[in-house]
């Protein structure tokens, strides 16, 4: 008898925590509800398991922005096309404007189209453009993104301080503008090197210098022979000759008149000496060089001075 009323008590003990148990859980929100639609006690929501984030959206690339990329050269008058444009119809704007400034067959097209290449901001002036590009030396403009580059040769500072203002004046943005336009400073010439004589002799050849078919002494003639004056101390032959250009006669009468004329010269110049001087002419039959080569013609053109 106290065996089955122990038993009982148990079972009681076990069914009252049951009981506390489940109370626990429908106050926390798992199990039914008195408040309509609503699971859990007083409307408090059923615990459930959230749901999974959705991955994170990947956002596409960017896509580039597009860059202006474009080049006009001008090569002794031929004009070349670089660079992309962003279809066919542009591409023949670009072709149809440059033909009409330098020529039918004086375009070089190396253009690429290329969908969403971008168009520079100077598109709508190209006409003047490339009258720009035509006149002056190799001009070239290129534009790469915001960058717009000048090249090609002017004559001195002003043409290059002109041809920059006229650009940047039809070009508008006038800070994005690398001008590398040489100045061609043409090489200051040489002064002449002043005719020169052997030195003294016994028998001087002197490449006196005459005016064509003249006997005609030249400023350079004049200025050698007042060196010859130095050499000049014994009896001496004023002698000359020619090259075998011209006939035979012709060239021993050309001969005899340049020596006269070497004679009168130095007798303005120092009478005292012009005494110790006789002239002769030789015409072309004395040559001391080939006659063959200019070079040699000219050695053969010649003035001896040979003391007796």
């Amino acid at each position: 008898m106290n065996t089955s009323n122990t038993s009982n008590t148990w079972r009681w003990i076990g069914l009252i925590i049951l009981l506390l148990i489940l109370l626990i859980l429908w106050l926390m929100g798992y199990g039914p509800s008195f408040s309509g639609n609503t699971p859990g006690c007083c409307g408090v929501p059923l615990a459930q398991t959230a749901p999974a984030s959705p991955p994170p959206a990947v956002a596409p690339d960017a896509q580039a922005q597009a860059l202006v990329n474009l080049g006009l050269k001008n090569n002794d008058g031929k004009i070349t096309l670089t660079g992309e444009v962003p279809s066919e119809a542009e591409r023949k704007n670009l072709v149809n404007s440059a033909t009409q400034t330098f020529g039918a067959g004086n375009v070089i097209d190396q253009l690429i189209v290329k969908n969403g290449a971008a168009l520079p901001g100077w598109w709508n002036k190209l006409a003047a453009v490339f009258t720009w590009l035509k006149s002056g030396k190799q001009f070239g403009l290129s534009q790469l993104d915001k960058l717009i580059t000048l090249t090609g040769e002017v004559d001195n500072e002003p043409a290059f301080l002109a041809k920059e203002r006229e650009i940047k004046t039809l070009l508008g943005d006038t800070d994005k503008v690398n001008n590398l336009i040489q100045v061609d400073t043409p090489a200051l010439a040489q002064p002449a090197a002043a005719p020169t004589v052997p030195e003294c002799s016994a028998d001087m050849n002197v490449a006196i210098q005459f005016e064509t078919n003249s006997a005609k002494l030249s400023a350079d003639a004049k200025q050698q022979l007042d060196q010859v004056l130095n050499c000049i101390k014994s009896p001496t032959e004023v002698a000359g000759h020619t090259d075998d250009a011209g006939g035979e006669a012709y060239n021993i009468k050309l001969s005899k008149a340049r020596a006269n004329a070497v004679l009168i010269y130095i007798k303005s110049a120092n009478p005292g000496k012009a005494k110790l001087l006789t002239t002769a002419g030789y015409g072309e039959a004395k040559p001391i060089a080939d006659n063959g080569t200019e070079a040699g013609r000219a050695q053969n053109r010649r003035i001896e001075f040979k003391v007796k």
